[in-house]
């Protein structure tokens, strides 16, 4: 299966993986949760966040808001009706835009805010 990696402070790149649980847990180091997207998901560590994982980055609406914070490295694939498949070479491209900066956790003066370079 064809996947998007997305890694803490490094570029986005496809990778071929075996279709198994254990390898889709490999890739996010624990648990997997899927964060469901139009004709996508976004598999993260569902424990991620507790457990330390270093930030990774923002899920953005298309106004730019953020939706959610992203721990540890995830993975982005296509749905089929029933598991995971391929990620759609569309969605190569725009995903990878989406996620090409890096992106840090600051401390500001109201709290928690996004760094992106």
């Amino acid at each position: 299966m064809k996947v998007l990696v997305i890694e803490p402070h490094k570029k986005p790149y496809t990778q071929e993986v075996e279709h198994t649980l254990e390898n889709l847990q490999r890739i996010v180091d624990g648990l997997i949760e899927p964060i469901y997207l139009d004709d996508i998901a976004i598999v993260v560590n569902e424990e991620g966040k507790i457990n330390g994982l270093p930030f990774n980055r923002a899920l953005r609406d298309e106004n730019r808001r953020i939706l959610d914070l992203l721990f540890g490295t995830f993975f982005i694939c296509g749905l089929g009706e029933e598991n995971f498949t391929d990620i759609p070479e569309q969605a190569i491209s725009k995903y990878s835009k989406m996620f090409s900066c890096h992106e840090y956790l600051i401390k500001t003066e109201r709290g928690i805010g996004v760094f992106t370079i």
